[in-house]
């Protein structure tokens, strides 16, 4: 969800930090409905572990995350230790019935007792600049970042607002199928600042591009 630009730190970090403790066992459903498929734990990280000189990972860390009953280690380089979670939620997708009943809901304890795998992927590629339309059936369309009212589905043109669900993130009941897109209505300021920030760097791009073209004669 790093395309959908909400901060993953801080809503993740109070959940891993439970598995350093050993205080739940299923990780992968707290974490079910923030779409995180994998976890990846760096052995060599180039900076200050290098393939030269590695530095040795935390003590019990992989070992935490292996005794979670929702996280599967996969194939992986030396270089790190991957796992799945078979219980995630794609950021924007179709609710599976399971996953639906479970939405209303809200806190880790809801979500350790409830199946949540087997929701559809859809509106692939969205993003809060551009829009993506796909025609569904009817049911209940799952937005994996925080709650916003920026945030509204069109369903043939009809504008739906989003509701709060699994008590961080946000839904949307689709009543009957059809073309759905969704929208990202985004501050005014918060805009003219990025176009702001683009132009000052272009300016810098231009001052370190002419003293090379200056020495080359051109």
């Amino acid at each position: 969800g790093d395309d959908l630009d909400w901060d993953v730190d801080r809503l993740v970090r109070p959940y891993i930090d439970a598995v350093a403790k050993r205080s739940t066992l299923r990780v992968g459903r707290i974490l079910a409905p923030l779409g995180i498929r994998y976890i990846v734990i760096p052995v060599v990280d180039r900076v200050y572990s290098t393939s030269s000189a590695p530095l040795p990972v935390p003590s019990g860390l992989v070992e935490s995350f292996s005794a979670q009953l929702d996280l599967e280690k996969v194939y992986s380089p030396p270089s790190m230790v991957i796992f799945e979670n078979s219980q995630w939620i794609p950021v924007t997708s179709l609710l599976s019935a399971s996953a639906l009943s479970a939405s209303a809901t809200g806190g880790a304890s809801a979500l350790v007792s409830s199946e949540l795998s087997g929701s559809t992927p859809i509106l692939g590629g969205t993003t809060a600049w551009s829009k993506t339309s796909q025609s569904i059936g009817a049911g209940r369309v799952h937005l994996g970042v925080p709650f916003t009212s920026q945030w509204v589905l069109e369903v043939n043109g009809q504008r739906i607002a989003g509701k709060p669900s699994f008590g961080s993130v946000m839904y949307f009941d689709v009543a009957e199928g059809g073309t759905v897109t969704l929208v990202h209505e985004g501050s005014v300021s918060r805009r003219v600042w990025i176009v702001i920030q683009s132009h000052v760097w272009v300016e810098v791009l231009l001052v370190a591009v002419q003293p090379r073209r200056r020495r080359r004669g051109v």
